[in-house]
């Protein structure tokens, strides 16, 4: 007796929808309008933020972006504190 073999198509399925870094950028620096001064900085800092999480399809990446810019805010708060700096 023939051992019966089936063969099964995997389809790949699409990718994701991510969206686009560009309307994340306008959109935090849209939230800064009582703040004019701060719009650039906002819109550079999303790129920073959105890009990686977009270029790899995952967000720990921008979260630890996040993550290591408020990191080195605490090591530059400590050594004013403790007179290191």
């Amino acid at each position: 007796m023939p051992l019966l073999t089936t063969r099964v198509h995997i389809r790949q399925s699409p990718p994701e929808p991510v969206s686009r870094p560009r309307a994340t950028e306008r959109l935090i620096g849209a939230l800064q309008w009582g703040k004019p001064w701060q719009i650039p900085s906002s819109i550079l800092m999303g790129i920073l933020y959105a890009y990686p999480s977009r270029r790899f399809r995952c967000g720990w990446f921008g979260l630890k972006i996040h993550g290591m810019d408020g990191l080195f805010f605490l090591v530059i708060m400590l050594g004013l504190v403790f007179g290191l700096a």
